[in-house]
């Protein structure tokens, strides 16, 4: 589950995948979940791996009205997000060791 309370949802509820199926059908236009969930299909028997989360981000965005020429700068925006948060992460992590190298009593 993710969330508390009343927002409390299962984990699958919040996958791109079921996102896009929901979306696609509500707007009236399932094609494009369709083709997305074929195209994987095929790559998968193709290669093998199965396509990352923002696999299906562009019918989501579709099926939201985002315009398409919008798509590329949203992922950009999404993956430095993720990056400062990773880089902050590691910034926090060798600021607590680090502090706790000097507060060590010496020997």
């Amino acid at each position: 589950m993710f969330g508390s309370g009343p927002f409390n949802v299962p984990i699958a509820a919040l996958t791109p995948q079921r996102m896009s199926r929901e979306l696609t059908a509500e707007t009236g236009h399932p094609e494009y979940y369709e083709m997305s969930a074929a195209l994987e299909e095929l790559m998968f028997e193709r290669k093998g791996p199965i396509p990352n989360v923002d696999f299906y981000s562009a019918s989501v965005y579709y099926s939201m009205g985002i315009p398409i020429d919008l798509f590329t700068p949203i992922f950009g925006a999404y993956l430095a997000g993720a990056g400062a948060v990773s880089l902050a992460s590691k910034v926090e992590t060798r600021a607590a060791i680090g502090s706790s190298e000097r507060s060590r009593p010496s020997a």
